[in-house]
């Protein structure tokens, strides 16, 4: 965003900082009300020479050197459409409850500078959306574990979160930064279906068509506890 000096052109010009909620983009992506070292928003970790003013009721950020980002929610979508950028940051995505529409009205502004750019940082969760951008080739994946961030983090919390998630499903989930498709317990994992999966042309000719139908019965029980089957007159 910033150059080498306070006045230098950088690289974006017109950011998009997009949260679940109002509240997420301002107290954790923004950090306003928080000093530094208290959180990981822009105010906290970015250098003070460089550091942009925060306008609440504009929801932007201004930099010294005239470039701005505007926070959005992931509850209207429709904030994203009209607005230009060339560079967003979309925080925890896999949790938005209307994420393919967020995501879609934000590509369709991404269209200023020679090359418009998203990051996004979130807790995997197998999402068709999450695995699609994860799985295009023009998307660089940087995974992080809680581990490796232990230098930041109380001790408390630590050796409570250890304890009780590490090795666990949810715990390769949000501790290990894992992408979990499989249910536990499931008879076939998606990846032996994948395996075996084959293209329409490869099918052979179909001389028949099964289609099973499981309609769904109901007893009656009456105050003895036998049952009444009904029947049909006649």
């Amino acid at each position: 965003m910033c150059g080498s000096t306070p006045l230098t052109g950088g690289k974006c010009r017109h950011i998009a900082l997009v949260a679940e909620t109002a509240a997420d983009a301002r107290d954790v992506m923004v950090g306003d009300g928080k000093g530094p070292g208290e959180g990981s928003g822009v105010l906290q970790v970015h250098p003070k020479d460089f550091m942009p003013i925060y306008s609440s009721s504009l929801r932007r950020l201004t930099w010294p050197n005239g470039a701005i980002a505007t926070l959005y929610n992931g509850t209207e979508p429709d904030q994203l459409r009209g607005p230009e950028h060339d560079g967003a940051w979309i925080d925890e995505l896999a949790k938005f409850a209307l994420a393919q529409d967020v995501w879609d009205q934000l590509q369709f502004g991404l269209r200023l500078g020679t090359q418009p750019r998203v990051l996004i940082t979130t807790t995997p969760r197998p999402t068709r959306l999450l695995k699609g951008i994860v799985a295009d080739p023009k998307t660089h994946v940087t995974r992080g574990r809680t581990a490796d961030n232990i230098a930041n983090l109380a001790p408390t919390f630590v050796s409570s979160i250890m304890a009780r998630y590490a090795g666990t499903r949810l715990g390769r989930q949000e501790l290990d930064a894992e992408i979990l498709e499989d249910t536990p317990g499931a008879l076939w994992k998606l990846s032996d279906i994948e395996a075996t999966r084959i293209q329409p042309e490869q099918l052979p000719v179909l001389r028949r068509i099964v289609v099973a139908i499981d309609p769904a019965v109901s007893n009656n029980e009456n105050s003895d506890g036998n049952r009444n089957n009904r029947r049909r007159p006649g």
